[in-house]
């Protein structure tokens, strides 16, 4: 692993997290499995973005593969748009939270009705 990912802070993903994801990978017809997923915050300005790692390791996107989005709207009622993508190899390596108004994230929801 490089040395800049050797930095990274590594967690177990939250519960909302662990909801986003599925929702990404449903809308995008992947499967996924969760069981040994670890996240790296990325420095996004709070807006929530993940850096994904499965059984410890990051894929780096050359080229990021887009596998789906979904909106919701953050507590404060300002859109925001999730979006997952994959390595060439359709492994699943980023999300990426984008609050239409720039600001930090409030909060995820806890269930996606979209």
């Amino acid at each position: 692993m490089s040395e800049e990912f050797m930095k990274l802070k590594l967690r177990c993903p939250k519960e909302s997290e662990i909801q986003l994801i599925k929702k990404l990978a449903e809308n995008g017809d992947k499967s996924v499995d969760l069981t040994n997923l670890k996240v790296s915050e990325m420095g996004d300005g709070h807006m929530g973005s993940l850096l994904l790692f499965v059984d410890g390791k990051y894929i780096r996107r050359e080229s990021p593969i887009y596998v789906s989005e979904c909106q919701f709207k953050d507590v404060d009622g300002v859109v925001v748009i999730a979006t997952l993508y994959s390595d060439v190899n359709g492994v699943l390596s980023e999300v990426d939270i984008w609050k239409t108004n720039f600001e930090p994230l409030i909060a995820l929801p806890s269930s996606y009705d979209v």
